[in-house]
């Protein structure tokens, strides 16, 4: 039940974004959710749990989610470099976008 109430808050802080909008200027705390290191950790942890699911039988296995969270590592990797690693830098909105995507494809092979 932890797993899933895990994976609940991380689909929920991605969406938090769209729920608030983003044309508000930044203020700390939105800087500090839009770092690199949250939205890493974020979608860590949530694939983590997807996964721990799966492997439970509470969850489908789907390449579909692989093949989002590899997409994400991709440009995640790259943004940390470019932001010559500093996981406090505000994440691009591509890395935002691909850790959305991981999150929707969780969500639809989670029963």
């Amino acid at each position: 039940m932890k797993i899933l109430n895990l994976l609940f808050l991380s689909v929920c802080l991605a969406s938090f974004p769209l729920v608030t909008g983003m044309t508000c200027s930044k203020s700390q705390q939105r800087i500090t959710y839009n770092s690199l290191y949250s939205v890493g950790v974020g979608v860590n942890t949530a694939y983590a749990a997807y996964m721990d699911q799966v492997v439970s039988g509470k969850a489908t296995f789907s390449p579909n989610v692989g093949k989002a969270y590899n997409d994400f590592q991709s440009a995640f990797n790259v943004a940390v470099v470019a932001a010559s690693n500093n996981p406090q830098a505000i994440a691009p909105q591509n890395v935002v976008d691909l850790a959305n995507a991981v999150y929707a494809a969780i969500k639809q092979f989670t029963k």
